[in-house]
C-alpha cells in the first residue's frame, strides 16, 4: 500500500549520501532565495508512481524545509515555473483547482500521502469529490475549508 511506504528507504549507502547531501542543499538554497519547485522523476525503483503525496513530507523530513514553505514550493513556484502565477493560489478569480483533506497540512504536511485524508476536491471551482459532511458545502473555493483563508495567504 503507497499509504506504508517509505519513499526514500530504497536507497543503498552512496546514493543515499548523494541524497543526504542535496537535502541539505535545498535549505540553503531556500534560503538564498533560489526558487524550488516540488516534482520527481517517478516511475523510477526509489520513487515508484504512486508515492506524490509522499514528496512534501520528504522535503520537510529530510531538506529540512517546514510544511508551509513546502506547500509554497508546490503550488506558488510551481505556477511561476509553468509561467502561469494564477495557479497556486486561493482566492476570488483563480482556477481553484484545490483538494481538501482531513487535517491542516501546514500543521503536518504528510495528512497528503494518504488518499483517504481527502475531504473533497474541486476542479474549476465545481466540486469534483464530495466527503464533506452534510450541510458543510462550500459556496466558493476559500469557503472549502475553514483554513483556507490562512492558505489564501500565499
Amino acid at each position: 500500500k503507497a499509504g506504508d511506504a517509505d519513499p526514500v528507504s530504497g536507497f543503498k549507502s552512496k546514493s543515499g549520501r548523494a541524497f543526504r547531501d542535496k537535502c541539505a542543499l535545498l535549505r540553503f538554497a531556500f534560503d538564498a532565495g533560489i526558487r524550488i519547485c516540488l516534482g520527481d522523476d517517478y516511475g523510477t525503483l526509489t520513487t515508484p508512481h504512486g508515492l506524490y503525496g509522499f514528496e512534501p513530507g520528504v522535503f520537510v523530513d529530510h531538506a529540512s524545509l517546514t510544511p508551509l514553505e513546502v506547500l509554497y514550493c508546490a503550488t506558488v513556484n510551481g505556477a511561476a515555473l509553468v509561467g502561469n502565477p494564477d495557479l497556486g493560489r486561493i482566492r476570488p478569480g483563480a482556477l481553484a483547482d484545490i483538494i481538501v483533506v482531513e487535517a491542516d497540512p501546514v500543521d503536518d504536511v504528510r495528512v497528503l500521502s494518504d488518499p483517504s485524508n481527502i475531504v473533497a476536491v474541486m476542479r474549476e471551482g465545481a466540486l469534483v469529490i464530495d466527503r464533506l459532511p452534510r450541510g458543510e458545502k462550500p459556496e466558493t473555493a476559500t469557503d472549502a475549508h475553514p483554513r483556507a483563508a490562512r492558505a489564501a495567504r500565499f
